[in-house]
């Protein structure tokens, strides 16, 4: 591991280290991935988290046109979320905040997508709460992710409140197409994410998670769909997956690499809306008096996934502006009207 650890190391061979550092950080990702439990508790820990503040700690430009940092990004996606979360209550601490949203790569959108969304599905195991299974060291785990995750992401978005404002400035650049479709994969990634709550006895506790925030945080939602439809996601991303699809079959040319970028981040684009509607509809039909407050944001996401990912185009490049406002506005005027709307919240 000492080829990815300490690359500066005068005993290693230039032309070794040029063979073995990608084997090297491939090996420390499937350690931390396979053995979280030993990693947390063993001293490789901090000298990991330390080598990715150094590696991941570069130049907005060197984010945005040159070569991704691939195999570090490869182990901060594969940490337990519990390694990542902030000491001392200092975000910089954590290499996640090293992280940019606005001058990034597809890379950097991939990893924050599988860091928000939380343990994967396939892990769940779903106990009755007063089972002694739930004690078991398998959900002991999965629910420290999820709750990790769940922290995660709010200090991310807290102390970068431009995430969805970037996020919908990539999406839109179809030119960009790997670019656009992870940060629609990470749009994705937080509407399906399996978070749980925070509590007294959970990593962090709800206490020590607020101590992390800034003094003036966002409104919390505890489902990844809500927080999607809640502020400052929802001035942003809700727009652009209500937005018409963007075509350029009409220019001249035909029907090249371009067409086939945008009917690609289209797809990807309406699929996203899709588990938007979906979760939601299930939210309001099992939510009670508080899924009810949601039904005309449901019976309006209906109307645009009914269109299907190129309905009301008009024949236009990027669809016709009837199309986009009148739908968006609607939808606008649905959300003003619920009282689920809270932009901030402030911690003490």
């Amino acid at each position: 591991m000492s080829y990815y650890l300490d690359p500066a190391n005068p005993r290693h061979d230039p032309l070794d280290l040029q063979f073995l550092y990608a084997p090297s950080a491939n090996y420390v990702a499937a350690y931390v991935s396979s053995y979280p439990s030993h990693f947390l508790a063993s001293p490789l820990k901090s000298t990991v988290i330390k080598r990715l503040q150094q590696s991941l700690d570069i130049s907005p430009s060197r984010w945005a046109h040159a070569e991704s940092p691939k195999q570090d990004l490869h182990i901060l996606a594969s940490m337990p979320r519990s390694a990542l979360l902030p000491t001392n209550n200092r975000w910089s601490s954590s290499p996640l905040s090293l992280l940019p949203s606005k001058s990034t790569n597809a890379d950097a959108l991939a990893t924050l997508a599988t860091i928000f969304h939380g343990p994967s599905k396939q892990e769940i195991i779903n106990y009755p709460p007063s089972s002694p299974l739930m004690d078991t060291t398998h959900d002991a785990i999965w629910k420290g992710e999820a709750q990790a995750a769940y922290a995660l992401y709010y200090l991310y978005l807290n102390h970068n409140p431009t995430l969805f404002a970037d996020l919908a400035h990539h999406a839109s650049v179809i030119a960009l197409r790997e670019v656009a479709l992870a940060a629609i994969s990470l749009i994705r990634s937080i509407v399906t994410a399996n978070w749980l709550p925070l509590g007294p006895t959970s990593t962090p506790t709800d206490q020590e998670f607020h101590g992390a925030l800034p003094p003036t945080s966002l409104a919390e939602q505890g489902k990844g769909f809500l927080a999607i439809l809640s502020p400052p996601s929802l001035e942003y991303t809700l727009p652009y997956l209500l937005s018409p699809a963007q075509t350029f079959s009409n220019l001249v040319g035909g029907v090249g690499d371009t067409e086939n970028s945008a009917y690609r981040v289209a797809m990807s684009k309406f699929e996203c809306l899709k588990e938007v509607y979906n979760r939601l509809k299930v939210f309001v039909d099992e939510g009670g008096e508080e899924g009810k407050e949601w039904e005309d944001v449901v019976t309006t996401l209906r109307k645009k996934v009914d269109e299907g990912p190129f309905g009301g185009q008009g024949g236009e490049v990027g669809g016709s502006e009837q199309g986009k406002f009148g739908l968006v506005g609607l939808f606008f005027q649905t959300l003003i009207s619920s009282s689920n709307l809270v932009v901030y919240s402030t911690t003490f």
